[in-house]
């Protein structure tokens, strides 16, 4: 240890000795002490030297982190908000009040094909100004120029209006088989004969179904109704039902009331929201009720069927009021 301290003397006291040296012999040259305003430029061209550690020494420690600064007042409003969505539990609307709704919004459709047949269908008020949303294969057979059939609503059913065809796919009819016609299965048709503004069912064009997806279903069901039953004792049927699958252009779901013939037309209404989820195009051919399936487009798929034949979708069709 003496040795140690003895060396850095003698190496210090060498050094002082060279240094007082250079001054009076000339051999070792200084840089100039620089000038005041030399100073900035020479420290932005010599950064700091390197700082070594000794054996056994630690790195000096981190300056202390600065908090960011507390969000506003707004920004807290915003992040409760996004909370109370995430955490609290969805409710359900009132049936009743979905019911209720359904009774001035949900029509029965009905055409007489010759003095002794009659052909009808669910279908749905989708804009103000009387639009409806129904099948396209209850217009089967009857002359569709001209179309006009008798539009009724409330339970039981009661006429109100008339209502004219305005729209069908043409690839509705030049479809070959049953599962191509399927995709096409839409009609629209304009209320006449009646003033006044109408309450429209809202149609929900983003969400997407999934598997068990519990739904509300509004339709007027006539299967076990004969002729006279049908003119003058036809209700609105409130039902559920649970999809077994999905996809973007159909829904299949089971265990529904709704699974009837004349529930074409019939919608399934998002049970949170009160809005179309998708429009009943078919049921399984079986014999109980219980088992059967109903089959349902949705709005992406009849915005496609729409939009291959006019250009618009269903809701800019809605708006251009045609």
């Amino acid at each position: 240890m003496q040795s140690f301290i003895v060396s850095i003397l003698l190496v210090v006291s060498f050094w002082f000795l060279l240094s007082s040296q250079s001054h009076d012999t000339g051999y070792v040259h200084d840089s100039p002490t620089p000038t005041i305003h030399e100073i900035p430029d020479l420290v932005e061209n010599n950064p700091e030297p390197e700082q070594l550690e000794l054996p056994g020494s630690s790195p000096p420690p981190a300056p202390p982190a600065v908090p960011p600064p507390p969000p506003s007042i707004i920004d807290q409003k915003k992040i409760q908000e996004l909370l109370k969505k995430i955490t609290e539990p969805k409710k359900e609307l009132s049936q009743d009040h979905i019911y209720q709704k359904g009774l001035s919004s949900v029509v029965n459709i009905l055409c007489y094909k010759n003095k002794n047949e009659i052909v009808m269908a669910t279908g749905s008020i989708i804009s103000s100004d009387g639009l409806i949303l129904s099948v396209a294969h209850m217009a089967d057979g009857l002359n569709k120029n001209n179309l006009s059939c008798s539009v009724r609503r409330g339970s039981p059913a009661n006429s109100f209006a008339t209502a004219k065809l305005v729209f069908i796919p043409e690839a509705y009819g030049k479809a070959q088989t049953d599962g191509e016609r399927a995709f096409f299965d839409i009609s629209l048709w304009r209320i006449e004969g009646t003033s006044g503004n109408f309450t429209p069912l809202e149609i929900d064009y983003e969400s997407l179904s999934h598997e068990n997806e519990r739904f509300l279903t509004l339709s007027y069901a006539a299967e076990f109704l004969s002729g006279e039953g049908v003119l003058h004792d036809l209700h609105l049927l409130f039902s559920s039902t649970e999809s077994v699958s999905s996809e973007s252009s159909y829904i299949k779901s089971r265990s529904s009331l709704s699974s009837q013939h004349g529930s074409s037309g019939g919608i399934l209404i998002d049970p949170y929201t009160g809005k179309i989820r998708s429009m009943v195009f078919g049921v399984s051919n079986t014999e109980q009720v219980s088992e059967r399936f109903l089959f349902s487009l949705t709005p992406a798929s009849i915005n496609k069927a729409l939009l291959e034949e006019t250009g618009l979708s269903l809701k800019e069709y809605i708006a251009e009021g045609r």
